[in-house]
């Protein structure tokens, strides 16, 4: 199972790969008065974004995140959002 993982393990560069894309939906929400929170360092190191993060599978295909994995961020997305 290791070697499975580290060969499913993309350079954040590669995973991240549309900087131009999510900076300007970052720039709209922000402008709309959104609160922008970023999930990168939920999903990645430094140098690469794993698809097993603790026990959890972390993808269900090339762009969305196992509903397992999403329960267990909830928490740590409700610490970052602001106050209703």
């Amino acid at each position: 199972p290791t070697e499975v993982v580290a060969n499913c393990t993309l350079p954040v560069t590669e995973a991240m790969s549309d900087a131009a894309r999510r900076a300007g939906t970052a720039a709209a929400a922000a402008g709309a008065g959104a609160t922008v929170i970023s999930p990168q360092a939920w999903f990645c190191g430094p140098q690469s974004c794993p698809p097993v993060v603790g026990q959890f599978l972390v993808y269900s295909d090339n762009s969305h995140m196992t509903a397992t994995y999403s329960a267990a961020l909830a928490p740590l997305l409700e610490q970052q959002l602001p106050a209703a």
